[in-house]
């Protein structure tokens, strides 16, 4: 296996085997894991021979100022059922267009922004290479607050730790786009309701 699915296999948590421990109730564990949609084919092959299940791809553009397109696999209920029969919809409060986004005085260039990863130019939009906003009629970054509300944490979420501005986006460029871990935790609900 080459490229970033070999980390899927580096860090799969272990989980716990063997007979449930004396006294303890037994619940069913349910898992989910996410990798990048561009991955190779023959990676996302053997993940899902490994997990024994096909992933589910969904992009975060339906419910965020963002596209990021990602696979994930889990036995969460319902979890293969979500695409057909529970689209992928917005709530109110989910910020869908970039200027949304931004703090005052800021304005989009863009409706939406390309998928934000670890890296620091991966907030530069399009074959060009343009910055995402305009500020004083000049191009800039998007600030680490708007990249926070893009995936739908809130303001100051990971200003911890006096983090800089970069390993503030790396922090982000890993983590799921909240509304998308809603959306396939819903059914959770229902199902705990009947347990």
């Amino acid at each position: 296996m080459r490229g970033r699915g070999r980390l899927f296999f580096e860090f799969y948590p272990a989980a716990p085997r063997g007979p449930p421990q004396r006294g303890r109730r037994q619940t069913p564990s349910s898992g989910c894991s996410r990798t990048w949609f561009a991955m190779g084919v023959s990676d996302k092959r053997d993940i899902s021979r490994f997990l024994e299940c096909n992933p589910v791809m969904i992009d975060a553009k339906e419910v965020s100022a963002a596209h990021r397109a990602r696979y994930f696999w889990g036995n969460l209920p319902g979890m293969n059922r979500l695409v057909k029969e529970r689209p992928l919809t917005a709530m109110i409060n989910d910020k869908l267009d970039l200027q949304d986004c931004l703090e005052h005085g800021r304005t989009a260039k863009f409706g939406k922004v390309r998928t934000i990863t670890t890296r620091s130019n991966s907030i530069k939009q399009g074959k060009d290479q343009h910055f995402p906003v305009y500020m004083n009629e000049k191009e800039d970054i998007l600030w680490c607050t708007e990249m926070e509300r893009v995936f739908g944490f809130p303001v100051h979420y990971t200003d911890v730790s006096n983090m800089s501005r970069l390993a503030r986006q790396r922090l982000l460029g890993r983590s799921w786009s909240v509304p998308v871990i809603r959306h396939l935790f819903a059914p959770l609900k229902e199902y705990f309701a009947c347990v």
